[in-house]
């Protein structure tokens, strides 16, 4: 009867180590499991920064296109102010052009006055003789 004591007690020792065992391994797949959902939460962080540069690359490319808008407004509204100071060119060498015609009327004017009058006294000389 001893030696099958002796036997039993190591077939218990032997289950008692093996379940040891098995709750070993047990642990050891659910802190892999723990480590592969823990690289899962690290990707999907990681696609999160991702998609956020993204967001925030879209959003420069949409600064730069209005400022790119805004550059081309600009130079629209100094095409218009060129064109503005050209007409207003336009309009001065109008004016300078009729006061420039207006001096010459006048001149020829006060010319035809005068000759008229030394016309007049000239034939009333000859009127005399």
């Amino acid at each position: 009867m001893p030696v099958e004591r002796v036997r039993e007690r190591e077939r218990e020792r032997e289950r008692k180590r093996y379940r040891e065992r098995e709750r070993e391994r047990e642990r050891e797949r659910e802190r892999e499991r723990e480590r592969e959902r823990e690289r899962e939460r690290e990707r999907e962080r990681e696609r999160e920064r991702e998609r956020e540069r993204e967001r925030e690359r879209e959003r420069e490319r949409e600064r730069e296109r209005e400022r790119e808008r805004e550059r081309e407004r600009e130079r629209e509204r100094e095409r218009e102010r060129e064109r503005e100071r050209e007409r207003e060119r336009e309009r001065e060498t109008g004016r300078e052009s009729a006061r420039i015609a207006a001096s010459r009327v006048y001149a020829l004017h006060s010319l035809s006055r005068a000759l008229s009058s030394r016309l007049s006294l000239f034939c009333r000389a000859l009127s005399y003789l």
